[in-house]
C-alpha cells in the first residue's frame, strides 16, 4: 500500500464524519422544520421514517460527491458513478446488518458495539468498493 491509499483512508473517513452531521441535521430540520416536533414531542412512525430518509440521502449525496471529487478524485459520469455507488452501498449494508445481528445474536457481546463491528465493516468494505469499483 502507497502513501496515496492511506490518504484516500483519511480523507474517506473525514467525508464520512461531515455525512454523519449531515445527516443528523437533515433529520433534525426535517422533525422540528417540517413536522413541527419540539425536543420534547414523540415522532409517529411515519415522520421517523420520512425525515430519516431524507437525512440518509442528504447524507448519501454528500458522499458521493465528496468522494468522487475529493477523496478518489474520480471523473466517472454523475450516472455511472451513483449507479455504482449505490451498488456498493446495497452489497455492503446487509453484510454489516448481518455482522450485527450476528454478533448481537448470541448474547455473549454488548449490543452497541454489535453496531459499532458493524459499522466498522461496512465502512472497510464500502471504502474498498469505492476505490476499486466505483471510482476506479
Amino acid at each position: 500500500m502507497n502513501g496515496l491509499f492511506f490518504v484516500q483512508v483519511f480523507k474517506y473517513g473525514l467525508v464520512g464524519l461531515l455525512n454523519t452531521a449531515i445527516t443528523a441535521l437533515v433529520i433534525g430540520l426535517m422533525m422540528w422544520a417540517v413536522f413541527g416536533l419540539s425536543m420534547e414531542d414523540h415522532a409517529s412512525g411515519r415522520e421517523l421514517f420520512i425525515s430519516n430518509i431524507v437525512g440518509y440521502l442528504a447524507g448519501l449525496i454528500n458522499g458521493f460527491l465528496m468522494n468522487r471529487r475529493w477523496t478518489f478524485k474520480s471523473n466517472v459520469s454523475l450516472r455511472s458513478g451513483a449507479t455504482k455507488f449505490l451498488l456498493a452501498f446495497a452489497i455492503c449494508y446487509p453484510i454489516q446488518y448481518y455482522v450485527v445481528s450476528l454478533l448481537n445474536s448470541n448474547g455473549a457481546v454488548d449490543s452497541y458495539f454489535c453496531q459499532l463491528f458493524g459499522m466498522l465493516v461496512y465502512t472497510a468494505l464500502n471504502f474498498l468498493l469505492n476505490k476499486y469499483y466505483t471510482f476506479r
